[in-house]
């Protein structure tokens, strides 16, 4: 879906810029495959206008190491001051880290991301679970007399208490507030995380299929 984005024709004609910041822990040796990586995604999409912005490291040999990497690439390589970012990119569309006005928060990403995860993987888990109870009901034999009819019988029961602890209201709540955190973003910085919009029909759905295979 990543590459569709890039190659798709109102995307490729506005062209990107990739901002490199190589202050602090940042060595020359992790930014050559990020490089690299840009490179081949320029060989790959014919066409693709792409500038990279390198903040100038903060020692002077990793400045020094820096310089080595302005080589020959399909892209323009810039290696710049953090001040001089506002004359690339209006700070508008900068975040608070490199000196813009952007509201975004990689902390909070992070965090909303992560439970996210958590929760598609536990309803995820509940659907396996349930789909092995309805095979094993479907794949059941008839019993034939009184020991399997126990057996049959005991079979159901746990199968029965297995279904009606699905916490699916918990679910549901869960998945209520990840959709409230999108709301209060939104009305707090005036912008949606798309990543976490793009998400919230997916849970919508797996909510309805838990609540049909149940």
């Amino acid at each position: 879906m990543v590459a569709k984005y890039f190659i798709h024709d109102d995307t490729r004609e506005h062209g990107f810029t990739v901002i490199i910041d190589m202050r602090g822990k940042h060595a020359s040796n992790n930014v050559r495959p990020i490089l690299k990586a840009i490179n081949h995604l320029c060989e790959m999409t014919n066409g693709l206008i792409i500038m990279v912005l390198i903040i100038k490291p903060d020692t002077f040999w990793e400045k020094q190491k820096a310089n080595m990497l302005l080589g020959s690439w399909s892209f323009e390589v810039h290696m710049i001051s953090i001040d001089a970012l506002s004359k690339f990119i209006d700070p508008s569309q900068l975040i608070r880290e490199l000196g813009g006005t952007f509201p975004y928060d990689h902390d909070d990403w992070l965090d909303t991301r992560l439970e996210l995860e958590r929760w598609i993987w536990q309803i995820s888990e509940v659907m396996r679970n349930l789909e092995c109870q309805r095979r094993a009901m479907a794949d059941a034999q008839s019993p034939v007399d009184v020991n399997t009819a126990e057996a049959s019988l005991s079979q159901h029961s746990a199968i029965k208490k297995t279904i009606f602890a699905i916490p699916i209201d918990r679910l549901q709540s869960e998945s209520d507030r990840v959709s409230l955190l999108e709301r209060i973003n939104r009305a707090q910085c005036g912008i949606s995380n798309p990543d976490l919009v793009s998400s919230i029909p997916h849970m919508t759905n797996l909510l309805t299929s838990l609540r049909s295979l149940k």
